[in-house]
């Protein structure tokens, strides 16, 4: 997943769902995602940075890669479909260039093919948190 390789460079990773933690936890244990899944569930940070897509689904947010610096500037930006994504080894090579300060071209977003077992591992949790909620 190359999160160890992130954090050499001093690179703190997050992502924001519009999934309550409910939703966003099982499936960030479920993949062992190291980093937290930050929850927008009133979607405000998605609308406000216009990721917000109000008639997929009942409302979603867009898959984006966003790289800030320190002084907030937004240095990169990719805003990704479900087949078209920023490659994390792309992303890597990008940042260690640029804190090597060799030029670095930014990556580009690759037309993805999800083999069958990406696609039913993907979809499964999800049915299942949808179709069997837990019992509160």
């Amino acid at each position: 997943m190359h999160y160890e390789e992130f954090r050499a460079l001093r690179v703190d990773l997050a992502a924001i769902s519009v999934d309550g933690p409910e939703h966003s936890e099982p499936l960030r244990q479920l993949y062992q995602i190291p980093f937290p899944i930050l929850c927008d569930t009133n979607a405000e940070v998605a609308k406000s940075w216009g990721l917000f897509d109000p008639l997929e689904k009942g409302g979603i947010g867009r898959s984006a890669v966003f790289v800030i610096e320190p002084g907030l500037r937004v240095k990169y930006c990719s805003v990704d479909s479900t087949t078209m994504r920023i490659r994390a080894a792309e992303l890597l090579d990008y940042l260690q260039a640029s804190a090597a300060r060799a030029e670095a071209a930014a990556p580009e977003r690759r037309f993805i093919i999800p083999t069958a077992g990406e696609v039913i591992r993907t979809a499964l949790p999800a049915l299942k948190l949808t179709l069997f909620p837990k019992k509160r």
